[in-house]
C-alpha cells in the first residue's frame, strides 16, 4: 500500500510578470510529484480557481468581476492549466488526470463514494489526480472557492493529511 498526500496549489503563484504562466513552476510541481511517487507516496494536487490564469490570459478582462466574466476567465484558464499540467507531467514521465468537482459532489454520499473510488483507481494506476472546482456548475458561487476548503474535503474523503 502507499501513503496518499493532498497538496494545495495556488495557481496565482504561477502567473509571471507580463501575464504569462510559469511553466517552470508547473514543472517543479511535476518533479515534486515524481520524487514523492518514487518514495512510495501518491500525491493528489488540489488547485484553486483558474480564474486568475484566465484573467492573465484575457488581459482585456482585468479589473472586471462580473460573475459571467469571471466564469469565462475560469473556463479559459482551466484549459490553459490542464494543457500545461499534462505537458509538464508527461515531460517528467508521469500521467495526470483532471478531476472537476462541485459543491453538490461533496454533499451526496454516493457521489463522494464515486469520487473516492475514482481517485483510488487513478492512484492505483500511478496517475496523479489534479482536482479543481467546476465553477461553471457552481451558480450561485459555492463556498468551495477556498482551495483549502476543497483540500480539507478531499483529506476527509481520502483519510489523509494536507501538505501545502
Amino acid at each position: 500500500m502507499y501513503e496518499v498526500a493532498v497538496w494545495v496549489v495556488d495557481t496565482r503563484s504561477l502567473i509571471l510578470e507580463g501575464n504569462t504562466i510559469d511553466a517552470e513552476g508547473v514543472w517543479a510541481w511535476a518533479e515534486q510529484a515524481k520524487a514523492s511517487f518514487e518514495k512510495g507516496q501518491r500525491p493528489i494536487l488540489v488547485c484553486d480557481s483558474a480564474i486568475s490564469v484566465g484573467l492573465a490570459r484575457m488581459k482585456s478582462l482585468h479589473g472586471q468581476r462580473a460573475t459571467t466574466l469571471s466564469l469565462a476567465a475560469m473556463a479559459f484558464g482551466q484549459t490553459a492549466m490542464g494543457t500545461l499540467w499534462e505537458t509538464m507531467f508527461a515531460k517528467s514521465g508521469q500521467i495526470c488526470a483532471q478531476v472537476l468537482l462541485n459543491q453538490e459532489d461533496l454533499k451526496i454520499d454516493h457521489r463522494k463514494s464515486g469520487i473516492r473510488a475514482t481517485l483510488r483507481t487513478l492512484l492505483d494506476m500511478g496517475v496523479v489526480p489534479i482536482i479543481s472546482e467546476n465553477e461553471l456548475s457552481a451558480l450561485p458561487p459555492s463556498p468551495l472557492g477556498s482551495v483549502h476548503f476543497l483540500a480539507e474535503a478531499i483529506n476527509q474523503m481520502m483519510g489523509v493529511h494536507s501538505h501545502s
